[in-house]
């Protein structure tokens, strides 16, 4: 599932893809790191639209081409909503 991250109102959206995703929040590998407790708009991506939700960064990892991090959402979507919005997105999403 592809997904933008944006870390604040002077920065430009980075695009990322999904990695894991669950109720209380999602990881996302991206090509720039984004420090830990920045808070985040992040929106996920599916054939049908998309959908926006805010959080913050509770951890990142940087690996030779890329960081993954780790968001936790400001209000949780459920465990129920995230398979949903991860199946809507297909194998490939």
């Amino acid at each position: 599932m592809r997904a933008t991250v944006c870390a604040g109102p002077d920065t430009s959206e980075l695009a990322g893809r999904v990695k894991d995703l669950g109720g209380g929040g999602v990881k996302i590998e991206t090509l720039n790191e984004i420090p830990e407790g920045t808070p985040v708009i992040v929106t996920l991506w599916t054939p049908w639209g998309s959908v926006t939700l805010g959080g913050k960064v509770v951890w990142r990892r940087r690996s030779e081409q890329e960081a993954v991090h780790g968001f936790m959402f400001d209000v949780p979507i459920g465990d129920a909503r995230a398979r949903q919005l991860y199946e809507e997105a297909g194998p490939k999403g």
